[in-house]
């Protein structure tokens, strides 16, 4: 079992709780296209996984499960800007109190001292989703084979989805070398 230390990264002080989607990756969302073939809106899909949670955790796991090391560092500032400046626009729209201490520089503080967490969050999806249908797992059978225990299931997920897979190694490889450039690890 794997425990947040909510005093180390100081979210006990900030309890930023809003609803979470819990699996939100590019194939869980549907855009809206103008004329111009240009995205004018995005929903939501697949909700069985839904919380309350800090929001850096569907952040994390969208950005490192669904973008690229190099658009991550060209548009991170300016994605998390906009998820920012859109939760004061429904806080507003709603009439609603913002969160005690949310503050675009206190985002930004919180998703990098959370990026630990992200990668532990995409490392099964990237094994997943960016297999060769050769060297997929089949997540039907694999439950039955584990009996249940998800320690085990993640670990074959991992291990046999990256096997001799080189889009996995090089987004792999990413997060690896972004977490080392921003003094994560």
């Amino acid at each position: 079992m794997y425990y947040i230390n909510v005093h180390y990264f100081g979210f006990a002080e900030e309890p930023w709780l809003v609803g979470c989607h819990g699996d939100c990756w590019v194939n869980n969302l549907m855009f809206k296209y103008d004329d111009r073939n240009v995205p004018e809106d995005v929903t939501l899909l697949d909700l069985q996984l839904y919380r309350e949670a800090c929001p850096t955790t569907d952040l994390l796991y969208f950005t490192f499960s669904s973008l690229t090391y190099e658009t991550r560092k060209k548009y991170e500032t300016q994605l998390l800007r906009i998820y920012y400046q859109r939760y004061l626009r429904v806080c507003n729209s709603l009439k609603g109190t913002q969160m005690p201490g949310f503050t675009f520089q206190r985002l930004q503080r919180r998703y990098r001292a959370a990026k630990w967490f992200g990668v532990f969050l995409a490392l099964p999806v990237l094994s997943i989703i960016l297999s060769s249908p050769e060297t997929a797992v089949d997540m039907d059978t694999m439950d039955k084979e584990e009996n249940g225990n998800i320690a085990d299931m993640f670990e074959t997920i991992i291990t046999d989805g990256s096997k001799n897979n080189d889009l996995f190694k090089d987004r792999f490889g990413g997060l690896l070398k972004e977490l080392y450039e921003d003094g994560v690890i």
